[in-house]
């Protein structure tokens, strides 16, 4: 799966237009990948396009919090990502709000650990 995210993200991050999802499987399919791995990676994709706006408050853009992990958030996000992460925002390349998308996505990912590999 995290292929797949990595192969969209290069070939079309930067891009203005999108394909559909179906020609966009396609695309994956021809590329390589395979079904569960392009699924996965799309409903991945989908579940954070349909995140509530009220799920992340504006409110955390002001900077001035620190973040504390749950328990379940500390066992599944391995120490390794969860320093990225704080490395990442203390150096404000993620905003407060960015970082909870992505620990959000972190947790909805199928593996027991989300480690940097």
């Amino acid at each position: 799966m995290f292929d797949v995210l990595v192969y969209l993200f290069e070939n079309y991050y930067q891009t203005e237009t999108y394909p559909d999802q179906d020609t966009l499987e396609r695309k994956l399919h021809a590329a390589g990948f395979e079904n569960d791995d392009i699924e996965d990676a799309l409903e991945w994709l989908n579940t954070l396009t349909d995140l509530p706006k009220e799920a992340l408050p504006e409110s955390l853009d002001a900077r001035q919090s620190f973040r504390g992990y749950s328990a379940d958030e500390a066992t599944k996000l391995s120490l390794e990502s969860r320093g990225f992460i704080a490395f990442l925002e203390g150096a404000k390349i993620l905003t407060p709000l960015l970082r909870e998308l992505i620990i959000e996505r972190g947790m909805a990912l199928p593996n027991d650990v989300v480690g940097l590999d």
